[in-house]
């Protein structure tokens, strides 16, 4: 079987990830006023920033279309006998039902909820693809084991900026300046397909890194294979300091650093970062 997978620009895989496993990713709609952009085609993180600097004033995120999934798996299905496509949370998003409408006018398309969001999805894409590329390989089987991964996911983040949660309404200005003045770091995780407060932390984000991988790790028996450090930093310090500290402490077989995409970014503004991996 020649089996496609496909995920949305919410997975958050680098380029070079994206080449090696072969997968087709579908950019996601970003509206910035009155203009639609596609997540990685002609909008990048650094045109959040700069819209929200300007107009005071966050994007929106856009759910694609059923009839673009469509034509999308119908267009992968010429040269595949199956397409797995993978949708960031039904609890966050309306993406997962609208590929599922399109799926259900095609035969061997199979559509899986991740119940995550960025590289959470990008751990269940990766499996995927290397599961595809085995001999005999079934896309059914594949879709209904990664369905079942979905539920080992371990994924959070540390909110570095408040201002873009403000902006949204999910703080007020008065929670904010009290967060800021005191340093406090929301952590946010996924849980049951939702994103939400877990804990805060405090201190500069260079201490707050370490704190918090500490606590991540300690809290669960990862999965060794691999974890994912995300994040929407502007430079390279924290993702560096990240995976030297990983490195060290030795659990991982392969750390890879990615940067959020448009989509992610439009929610939670700069310097957010955290550790995405399988629970055992």
């Amino acid at each position: 079987m020649k089996i496609r997978i496909t995920a949305e620009s919410s997975c958050d895989l680098s380029p070079e990830l994206v080449a090696k496993y072969g997968i087709k990713v579908l950019p996601m709609p970003v509206t910035l006023g009155e203009d639609v952009f596609l997540d990685g085609v002609d909008l990048n993180p650094e045109g959040i920033y700069d819209y929200v600097s300007r107009t005071k004033v966050l994007p929106k995120t856009n759910a694609i279309a059923p009839l673009q999934y469509e034509e999308i798996f119908t267009e992968e299905l010429k040269d595949a006998d199956a397409v797995i496509h993978f949708s960031i949370s039904s609890g966050i998003s309306s993406c997962y039902q609208n590929a599922g409408i399109a799926a259900e006018e095609l035969e061997n398309v199979y559509v899986v909820d991740t119940k995550s969001l960025s590289t959470g999805m990008g751990l269940l894409v990766l499996e995927a693809a290397t599961m595809a590329a085995e001999e005999n390989a079934d896309a059914a089987a594949i879709a209904e084991t990664c369905r079942a991964l979905a539920e080992k996911l371990n994924v959070s983040f540390v909110l570095g900026d408040l201002e873009y949660m403000r902006k949204g309404g999910r703080c007020s200005a008065v929670e904010m300046f009290g967060a800021n003045l005191l340093k406090l770091r929301p952590i946010l995780q996924m849980t049951d397909g939702k994103l939400g407060v877990n804990n805060k932390l405090r201190g500069p984000l260079t201490k707050v890194l370490e704190t918090y991988i500490d606590e991540r790790l300690s809290n669960a028996t990862p999965r060794t294979q691999r974890v994912f450090f995300t994040h929407t930093c502007v430079d390279d310090t924290i993702p560096n300091l990240a995976k030297k500290y990983l490195e060290e402490k030795g659990i991982f077989d392969e750390i890879l650093v990615t940067r959020a995409g448009a989509t992610v970014t439009s929610h939670c503004g700069k310097d957010t970062f955290g550790i995405l991996f399988f629970n055992a």
